[in-house]
């Protein structure tokens, strides 16, 4: 039989446990039992090596990346709480949460990384700006991009937590020369802010970053030189889930296996 070792919610302690379980193949054959079996190499008497955790132990492990930030600002939303338990190191997924400085909007994305963290780390600095220069009114973009011109770099959203995994510097340059050919495009394709749709503005940020993750990747006109760390980024991945509040407004956009689940506290 299998030995596996089984993690359990807070309070209860991580535990040794053999597993015996049953499969049916068709309505008319029996029941028949599945034999599981160890790694090789795994004796029965390896279990005895494992320490066991205690409940505090394991409460510990659970709850120490535990997260809760009261949000100052005007909106709808004032405190945000988080939490996540790493399966690998550096972890593959990202968190960030941000004020937009040129709307009234907030915005909270949870980012799950596929096959390294390069990919999740550029996701999370950039997305949120993409998004709302995507809402921005034609009068704004033209602020906007007459700042991007006269400085390298524009905070355009406000984070209001740092979290661990933070990109280098050379992200912001990347980010602020794709940011500005953004705007200008936005400016040239704008025609009335009466024909402004949420859900065309969320898919053209998403589907932005992405084409320009993969054009910072390969080389420029007339050079064989690639970046090697946006290289990376490419050729991993990530998928994205964003939730923007704006007044009594919620818009949710993801992209990949990445959900929002809605609920209501009632009572309170």
């Amino acid at each position: 039989m299998a030995t596996l070792l089984t993690s359990y919610t807070r309070g209860t302690a991580a535990c040794l446990s053999t597993v015996m379980c049953t499969v049916r193949r068709g309505r008319r054959q029996p029941a028949r039992r599945l034999q599981l079996y160890p790694p090789a190499g795994f004796t029965s008497r390896d279990h005895l090596m494992i320490p066991h955790l205690t409940p505090k132990q394991v409460t510990h492990i659970l709850s120490q990346n535990e997260l809760k930030v009261e949000i100052m600002d005007p909106g709808p939303v004032k405190y945000f709480e988080s939490n996540h338990l790493a399966s690998n190191s550096p972890t593959e997924d990202q968190l960030v949460e941000a004020k937009c400085n040129y709307t009234t909007g907030q915005l909270f994305a949870v980012i799950d990384g596929h096959a390294g963290p390069e990919c999740g780390r550029a996701v999370k600095q950039r997305l949120l700006d993409y998004i709302a220069v995507s809402m921005m009114s034609p009068h704004t973009l033209e602020t906007v991009y007459n700042l991007l011109k006269d400085s390298q770099h524009v905070d355009i959203v406000k984070h209001y937590h740092k979290h661990q995994g933070e990109s280098r510097r050379y992200m912001l340059d990347i980010n602020s020369r794709d940011i500005a050919k953004f705007v200008q495009e936005l400016i040239s394709t704008t025609i009335s802010w009466d024909e402004f749709s949420m859900t065309e503005a969320l898919q053209e940020a998403f589907v932005r970053l992405d084409q320009d993750i993969s054009s910072s990747a390969t080389p420029s006109p007339g050079s064989n030189l690639v970046n090697y760390e946006s290289l990376e980024q490419a050729l991993s991945g990530c998928c994205a889930c964003v939730a923007h509040t704006d007044g009594d407004h919620l818009h949710v956009a993801n992209t990949g296996d990445c959900r929002a689940v809605l609920g209501q506290v009632r009572g309170l």
